[in-house]
């Protein structure tokens, strides 16, 4: 948890990995963060300040938290020794604040020492 700036967070995370064999593992993921002074921004009409009988569209924010949460689903394979390919779906799991599509990830890492 952190606090000061823009606005408390709690950010959270979480994960399980299973050996399929010796060489294959699954892996999965929750990621999360909570804002709790920052709600979504939303227009609202107000009288204009100083011309009579003409409404103006104002964005102000909303006094609520806003959460988002991502879930990632995943496996390893150890193709050799020294070699693992990796391959990842990161799906978002909330509405709300800035977030993409499903966003694929592939990996291949090598290991200099053993």
């Amino acid at each position: 948890m952190s606090g000061g700036g823009f606005s408390n967070e709690l950010a959270y995370r979480g994960a399980v990995c299973f050996n399929v064999t010796e060489h294959v593992t699954l892996v999965g993921e929750l990621l999360g963060r909570r804002f709790s002074d920052s709600g979504r921004i939303i227009a609202m009409r107000a009288p204009h300040p100083t011309i009579l009988n003409v409404d103006t569209i104002r964005l102000v924010s909303e006094d609520t938290s806003l959460s988002t949460a991502a879930g990632v689903l995943g496996a390893k394979w150890n193709v050799t020794g020294t070699w693992i390919l990796s391959g990842h779906l990161l799906l978002p799991m909330s509405e709300r604040g800035l977030r993409s599509g499903a966003v694929t990830l592939i990996g291949l890492d090598y290991a200099f020492g053993r």
